[in-house]
Formats: C-alpha cells, sequence, structure tokens
C-alpha cells in the first residue's frame, strides 16, 4: 500500500460559495440568516414581555435601544409573530424624525 506524501491527506477542492454583499436582494437563505440573528440579539420572548401588548413606536424605540437592535429589528419581529398587521410597519420608521 502506497501513501501519498501530504500524510494522507487529500487535496479536495472545496465547493465554490458564492458570497453576496449585503442588498436588497432576498434570497431564502438570505432571509433565514437575517431570522437568525434577530432572534439571537433580540429574543422574541423577551421582546414580548418587554412590550406587554403595548406596541407603540416609543415602546418599540424602547426595545430597540435595550436589546441594541434597529428599531426596525423591533418591528420586524412584530409583524413576522403577527403583533402588528403589515400596512402598521412602516409608520413609526417613517414618522421618526419627522418635523414636517
Amino acid at each position: 500500500m502506497r501513501r501519498s506524501s501530504g500524510g494522507g491527506a487529500s487535496k479536495r477542492r472545496l465547493p465554490a460559495i458564492n458570497l453576496f454583499p449585503a442588498t436588497r436582494a432576498y434570497s431564502y437563505r438570505q432571509k433565514a440568516q437575517r431570522a437568525f440573528a434577530a432572534e439571537l440579539s433580540s429574543p422574541f420572548d423577551a421582546v414580548d414581555d418587554m412590550l406587554r401588548d403595548d406596541y407603540s413606536g416609543d415602546s418599540q424605540r424602547k426595545a430597540a435601544r435595550r436589546f441594541d437592535v434597529s428599531e426596525m429589528t423591533i418591528q420586524t419581529a412584530l409583524v413576522n409573530h403577527r403583533r402588528l398587521a403589515r400596512d402598521e410597519e412602516a409608520p413609526s420608521i417613517m414618522d421618526r424624525g419627522s418635523t414636517a
């Protein structure tokens, strides 16, 4: 039996993995990665307990500061867990800082 000079380790090439920059592309993989990151950084049960059925923009901002995430992260979690309707999603983000 002959061994290769590499100590028996094979020199297989790993398959190419396409990596993309953070864009507006919405592949299933990207959605899953974002959902995982959001749940890791701000667990929904903890967010929901903190808000106690008060899903106002002010409460969302406080939760975002508490978990050190964006307001959009909190708002998206609320929509995904059906605490807010999708059409309720935009106003609190859009109203932030508005002086009109």
